[in-house]
């Protein structure tokens, strides 16, 4: 049996001490996810001790990226992944324990090229909170469902 993760994380962060740890915790605590996955965790110049958390951690590999930018950190661990499908969450995320499992399943369809998934603020979010997930979730679908490809 290969030890290739079916699944390669990659999760971008930057001065997120205050969220990296249920992150992490989250993600290592995946549900069915049909194999091995790959966390990849890329510090991009932070000075907060959040890579200290990270590395306090197992089973991930934590990468360093100086180029300023969730762009430039994503692309960073987009090269190190091993897997065949790639999924990115934000370091201040806290993930279902079926995500994976859900775009494993949802990626199986050959149609399908790329999966995007709502926005949800905990229960303790401020009206205002909410009310910006529901906006980012809505301009998500539209510009999925109505703007040409090439501008996806």
């Amino acid at each position: 049996m290969s030890d290739r993760p079916v699944v390669s994380v990659v999760v971008p962060f930057f001065n997120n001490k205050r969220h990296i740890a249920a992150c992490i915790e989250s993600l290592l605590g995946q549900r069915e996810v049909g194999g091995p996955y790959e966390l990849i965790l890329i510090d991009n110049r932070s000075t907060d001790g959040s890579a200290s958390i990270v590395a306090g951690f197992s089973g991930l590999t934590l990468l360093d990226e100086q180029t300023p930018g969730a762009y430039a950190a994503r692309n960073t661990g987009i090269r190190a992944a091993r897997a065949p499908l790639i999924a990115f969450t934000d370091a201040d995320c806290v993930v279902d324990a079926d995500w994976l499992r859900a775009i494993r399943d949802g990626m199986r369809e050959p149609s399908i090229g790329i999966l995007l998934g709502h926005i949800r603020y905990p229960g303790r979010a401020s009206p205002a909170m909410r009310l910006l997930g529901a906006y980012e979730n809505a301009k998500t679908e539209y510009v999925m469902n109505h703007c040409p490809p090439a501008l996806h």
